[in-house]
């Protein structure tokens, strides 16, 4: 995501933080949706998933026999307001 995904009211209050998240995908690849498992506040947990739902694309997951399968994708969004040094 870029500086441009950046909530304004996040800008506003100088908020900062780490969200943890986990991205429900269909087995066409295709997300279903986003549930927050760590929040960093409202305005930056809602921004996460809705950046994510709208661009992510995967290929299917296969299980053992190559048939497709559902399955969950969770990773980390740190959020930091522009401008700023990322070792702080």
């Amino acid at each position: 995501m870029t500086g441009d995904d950046y909530p304004e009211v996040a800008l506003r209050r100088g908020e900062e933080g780490v969200v943890k998240f986990a991205i429900d995908v269909d087995r066409r690849g295709r997300v279903e949706g986003c549930r927050i498992l760590e929040s960093a506040g409202a305005s930056l947990d809602q921004a996460t998933c809705r950046g994510l739902v709208t661009r992510l694309r995967f290929k299917p997951a296969r299980d053992a026999d190559g048939k497709a399968v559902a399955g969950v994708w969770q990773r980390e969004m740190r959020w930091k307001l522009p401008g700023r040094s990322s070792d702080k």
